[in-house]
């Protein structure tokens, strides 16, 4: 082609460069498979088929092809939220590989530029109508004693009690029949499918038998993912229940938080551990363990206490589940959201050494990777004082405890200087647990508050002139 194909070529010139692009990659492999390869690695440009096959393109082709759904989203604004540039590029590439398996197996009579270009974006519009949809996602959680109703943004914390009523209005009524017959096994907590079951519909009776056999419990965390595609719909959900568990946890110091908020990332149901050990030449011993949420902690007052924090989590948490969310500082959100979740792993983990190591890599996340140096910069600025601040029992120092965990544990565990799992820790784990937990929270609180530009650096400068207006309760 002797001309590059963009966005201004037109649709013909687009599709014809597709063409010939399949057409030069299947001569050049059929000629020398390995050396077309090789020319192309690590991963040739392709064009996925139907069941999972692909067809070999050349890059020019390819770009040709993502051209064309740039263009075609470009010419269409009237296309609902969520479809961005990224997103129709790669459907382009997918409907095209639908046309030529279409044509290979006789289904479509299509074998030229001018007649394919119609179909192509037919595929399109069908796909920006059906994939792009608000989808509700259940998951079981624990907060408390399941027994109130939180709502935290698109995550809505509900008893195990109002689940069925949650699926027949989210329905619409269309769920009604088979909710009904299960009403009585569900309340009572019983798994068998009922009599009055008999009279639904196959399909009706096996979602009841899976509803009563694993529904979501103990409580229920709700999201609504609106305007997502089906292939991430689900990711997007789960992770923003275990985000919204973890905030609500990470206001409650550690064992509170293991024994009143679990989410889908954890171990909800109860379970017992038994060990066994012996002393050589003696009998046998065991111990056993149980693990259950017990709800220990006054999550309702607490709770209660924090209506604006539970709202601001709810606004940051849109950036999961809408794609145009109600906030203009999405890279801040999702920085602080990431964070959060490796910290909420880090409070899982089981392994002290490992545990330390993630909470470093949670504050390394919100410092955008600055390593120690800037952790500390940080520290200082959320706190209003300095490195040389004493806060320690034993005497130490901010930044000595900022590089207890970051470079003599996150940093020596991830370069290998340290195997870790029986190594000395250079500070418990619980005290990094309040350092960082408190980190995550002020920085949280200045970032609701936050209405500059969407990137680190200007959000740290402007920190310390925040604290002087509204100085930390």
């Amino acid at each position: 082609m002797a001309n590059v194909l963009n966005q201004s070529s037109t649709d013909e010139e687009l599709i014809q460069g597709a063409i010939e692009g399949v057409k030069s990659a299947q001569i050049g492999f059929e000629r020398d498979p390995k050396k077309w390869l090789d020319e192309h690695g690590p991963i040739p440009p392709n064009v996925p088929l139907p069941g999972g096959s692909h067809l070999w393109i050349t890059k020019e082709g390819l770009n040709a092809l993502r051209c064309f759904g740039a263009k075609w989203l470009r010419n269409n604004p009237q296309l609902k939220k969520g479809l961005n540039a990224a997103i129709a590029k790669s459907w382009a590439v997918e409907a095209f590989g639908r046309l030529i398996a279409e044509v290979r197996s006789g289904q479509s009579q299509n074998k030229g530029s001018d007649d394919c270009i119609p179909v192509l974006k037919s595929f399109l519009a069908e796909w920006a109508q059906k994939r792009f949809r608000t989808f509700v996602y259940y998951f079981p959680c624990y907060v408390s004693r399941n027994e109130e109703r939180w709502a935290i943004g698109p995550v809505t914390i509900i008893p195990r009690a109002g689940w069925l009523d949650e699926v027949v209005s989210e329905s619409g009524g269309k769920s009604k029949s088979w909710v009904d017959a299960i009403r009585p096994q569900w309340a009572a907590g019983l798994s068998e499918l009922p009599k009055a079951c008999e009279t639904l519909s196959p399909r009706e009776q096996l979602t009841a038998r899976v509803a009563l056999t694993d529904g979501p419990s103990p409580s229920v965390a709700k999201v609504v993912v609106e305007a997502s595609e089906v292939s991430r719909a689900k990711e997007r959900a789960r992770i923003a229940a275990s985000l919204a568990v973890d905030s609500i946890g990470l206001v409650l110091d550690s064992f509170s938080a293991l024994t009143t908020v679990r989410g889908p990332d954890d171990e909800i149901r109860p379970r017992l551990e038994h060990i066994f050990s012996q002393e050589r030449g003696q009998e046998v011993t065991w111990s056993s363990h149980l693990d259950v949420p017990s709800g220990g902690a006054p999550a309702r007052r607490v709770l209660a206490q924090m209506a604006r924090y539970v709202a601001g989590v709810g606004e940051i948490l849109e950036v999961l589940t809408k794609q145009t969310p109600s906030r203009g500082t999405p890279e801040l959100d999702q920085r602080w959201l990431n964070a959060l979740y490796w910290f909420g792993k880090a409070r899982r983990e089981k392994a002290d050494f490992l545990s330390i190591s993630l909470m470093g890599a949670a504050l390394d996340i919100l410092t955008k990777g600055k390593y120690v140096k800037g952790i500390k910069a940080l520290a200082a600025a959320l706190f209003g004082n300095t490195d040389n601040t004493v806060i320690a029992s034993d005497g130490r120092t901010q930044g000595e405890l900022l590089e207890a965990i970051y470079d003599k544990t996150r940093s020596q565990f991830a370069h290998g200087s340290v195997l870790g799992l029986l190594a000395e820790l250079p500070i418990e784990r619980a005290d990094a647990d309040v350092l960082a937990s408190a980190m995550l929270v002020s920085y949280f609180e200045l970032l609701s508050r936050y209405r500059g530009a969407d990137d680190y650096e200007s959000f740290k400068k402007w920190i310390p002139g925040a604290l002087v207006a509204a100085p930390p309760p």
